[in-house]
């Protein structure tokens, strides 16, 4: 045996082990990186590392069998011993190793520091078992990962109420919330219990609401509240926890601690595991690893502040809340949270109209990486993720967005804004029936979200359930009364039924909650125009586009027609040019808007009608046949349903055009009938549609009552603007 080690030695077996393992290591770091870098599949890194291994035995055999001479290789047992140079590339062997050793230093130090940005497409790992059940509802249900509709009424379900300030100075408010938040996300991370989201928990702080409404609200079995006191260096948590069906308080606790983020953390994970006992399900809780978490005070009640702040949901907010973040992350470099939390914020931003789209995007793609980095696995950063891609990706497949949102449900099913992301890459998609079961299940955790609601209603009214879409909506504001986006949703409901004047008053209330808000103004300058009042539209968007629809409001045909070439909007630029029978121009344009909105791929909805309708007409026209798909799609869509079994204004004109261009063009009459009853007010019986009804006696009555229609909405509107509300933002 010891003549075998003597050998091995001599051979430099053990060196060449060292020298193949060191130098391997440093091949998978490099093929990491740039496999990552330049997307590559997952395939491309197995196959280095399997020949990695293939290879180390290799090297062994002919390291024992061969020996490198000056005069080339040669069989080790050819050599005799007194011509053997084996001590010497034994001793560069050695600093080879030594070299390599640095270098493995010099990368682990320098990965505390660079930032890789990681592929879309290539995620971080979190259990397989997890990932395979997120990955597998992509093909089957939804309902499989999160909260089903039975743990409405489980017992194992949790709300945590927004714990009180008991500070003296009444100044810690944002504090006693955070905390409350941060206990919340500790819950969610409980097997089996469902979590109730922060949005809805907390829409009932300083209520004075009764425990039997909240459960009935919340539909849960347990309400979690407490207290907060800072006092000096000290910090004192009260908590209980009731019992819903008989209000009885079944636990209850108070920590005094010294003032530090480990006591406070640690607080968090006892208070979870009492409930665990207190429950006594089949729970099971594992406390957060040191990743998510601040060893500093300092950065830890900044970041609640911030996050507080980005939860409101409004740009001056959203704004300060990235500053407070950025010095959270100056403070703790290494807080993951803080990155992903600042990346939302940059995103909401853009999304509530404080800040330009290219900054949002910069800076939230580089905060994500860095987040990627620090917390790979964790269910906010992952979000974080999904709601990038979601909102900038050119890819009309959302999948990236699809892929890192399931990644997130799986790595937390209690977090429905991992849902929420999910239903809105779904229906970036055309998915609707996805994105809907998503959605629902974002909403079984977050019942009272205006933004869930909001989307809920959207993916309603493209289904065609619109009656359950206003329902969802106005129950939305029923919750949330001073979010701007339920009414803003209302107002376009009103819109497309023809109550111009409830759209308007919607409209503005929607605009005072959120002056920075784009769609207001957009719902607002249709309303004018439709109403005559040309000048109030120019102050909403004084924009060539703008001004080439009034022009052709005014019958100033061949001023619209000049001002084609300078509109934005091509939608808007092919919908004009289709009325001035320019049907080259809205070809090309339609054409575009085929391309960037994927029209080729999708079925008719509610909210691309009116382009496939104007689409089919226009190519018709040209005698092109791509006219044809369009019509198709449009006769699956009305199928032998009458004008009198829709409801909707869009869906009414897209009706009158496509009957207009059939057989039997007086098909169309009904249908502009139903749209002027329901109040639809504009010149577009100009258009070239309905050139074969033009001598009708209906279609000329029709053209009357339409012209009274506006005389009306004209006098409706002026009375409002003469008489406006005191939170009106002011038309000038």
């Amino acid at each position: 045996m010891t003549s075998l080690l003597s050998e091995l030695r001599r051979r430099n077996i053990f060196r060449v082990a060292g020298a193949y393992a060191v130098v391997s290591w440093i091949m998978v770091q490099i093929a990491a990186i740039t496999s990552a870098s330049f997307g590559a599949p997952d395939w491309v890194m197995k196959m280095i590392i399997v020949t990695l291994v293939i290879g180390f035995p290799v090297a062994i055999v002919l390291a024992w069998a061969f020996e490198m001479t000056p005069d080339g290789v040669r069989p080790t047992e050819a050599i005799p011993s007194d011509e053997s140079i084996a001590s010497q590339t034994g001793r560069k062997l050695d600093w080879a190793i030594l070299v390599g050793l640095l270098v493995v230093g010099g990368l682990l130090a320098f990965g505390e520091f660079i930032r890789p940005a990681p592929s879309t497409e290539t995620l971080s790992e979190i259990s397989p078992e997890a990932m395979a059940q997120a990955t597998e509802s992509t093909e089957s249900d939804l309902t499989s990962i999160g909260p089903s509709e039975s743990d409405h009424q489980s017992t194992q379900s949790i709300a945590v109420l927004p714990f009180e300030d008991y500070s003296a100075e009444k100044d810690q408010d944002y504090f006693a919330k955070g905390i409350s938040e941060e206990l919340l996300n500790v819950l969610a991370r409980i097997r089996g219990l469902r979590v109730a989201s922060r949005t809805s928990a907390f829409a009932f702080g300083g209520q004075n609401k009764s425990v039997q409404e909240i459960s009935d609200a919340l539909k849960v079995s347990h309400i979690l509240d407490g207290s907060v006191r800072k006092s000096g260096e000290t910090l004192r948590i009260s908590a209980q926890l009731i019992e819903t069906t008989n209000d009885n308080q079944i636990w209850s606790a108070t920590y005094d601690r010294p003032l530090t983020a480990k006591n406070i953390f640690d607080v968090q994970d006892e208070i979870a595991t009492a409930i665990v006992e207190e429950l006594k399900g089949r729970l099971t809780f594992t406390p957060e690893g040191e990743t998510g978490r601040t060893v500093s005070l300092e950065a830890y009640e900044l970041y609640l502040k911030a996050r507080e702040q980005s939860n409101q949901r409004l740009p001056a907010p959203l704004l300060a809340s990235i500053g407070d973040f950025e010095e959270v992350i100056t403070l703790d470099p290494k807080f993951s949270h803080a990155y992903s939390g600042l990346a939302d914020s940059y995103m909401l931003a853009f999304a509530y109209g404080a800040l330009p789209r290219e900054t949002a995007k910069t800076e939230a793609r580089k905060n994500i990486d860095r987040a990627l980095v620090l917390s790979p696995s964790s269910a906010e950063t992952l979000t974080s993720a999904a709601m990038y891609d979601h909102m900038f990706s050119e890819s009309p497949d959302s999948q990236a967005a699809i892929d890192y949102a399931l990644k997130a449900v799986a790595a937390n099913p209690n977090y429905s804004v991992a849902f929420h992301r999910l239903g809105q890459a779904y229906a970036k998609k055309g998915d609707y029936e996805k994105s809907l079961k998503a959605f629902e299940q974002a909403r079984t955790l977050d019942p009272l979200s205006a933004s869930i609601l909001n989307n809920i209603a959207r993916i309603q009214r493209l289904t065609g359930d619109w009656k359950a879409a206003k329902a969802t909506t106005l129950d939305n504001i029923k919750w949330n009364p001073e979010q701007p986006a339920g009414h803003i949703a209302l107002s376009v409901f009103y819109f497309y039924e023809g109550d111009f004047l409830n759209s308007f008053l919607s409209a503005k209330e929607g605009q005072a909650l959120n002056p920075n808000d784009p769609t207001p103004p957009i719902i607002l300058k249709e309303i004018f125009i439709k109403a005559k009042l040309f000048d109030q539209a120019l102050a909403m968007e004084n924009s060539a586009d703008t001004q080439a629809v009034i022009a052709f409001e005014q019958g100033d045909f061949e001023a619209a027609r000049a001002s084609l070439p300078k509109m934005q909007d091509l939608t808007q630029k092919a919908y004009l040019a289709f009325l001035l029978k320019d049907y080259e121009r809205a070809a090309t344009a339609y054409d575009k808007v085929i391309t960037e909105k994927s029209y080729n791929a999708l079925k008719a909805d509610t909210d691309n009608l009116v382009d496939f309708a104007n689409i089919s007409f226009v190519f018709g026209k040209l005698g092109l046949p791509k006219s044809t798909p369009y019509r198709s799609r449009l006769t699956d869509y009305f199928g032998h349903q009458s004008a009198y079994d829709f409801d909707q204004l869009n869906q009414l004109w897209a009706g009158a055009v496509f009957k207009a261009s059939g057989k039997t063009p007086t098909d169309a009459l009904s249908w502009i009938d139903r749209m002027i009853s329901l109040g639809q007010a504009d010149n577009m019986l100009e258009g070239p549609a309905f050139d074969s009804l033009r001598t009708a006696p209906e279609f000329v009555a029709y053209q009357a009552r339409m012209s009274e229609n506006r005389s009306s909405l004209n006098t409706v509107i002026k009375a409002k603007l003469a008489d406006p509300e005191p939170n009106w933002v002011k038309v000038d």
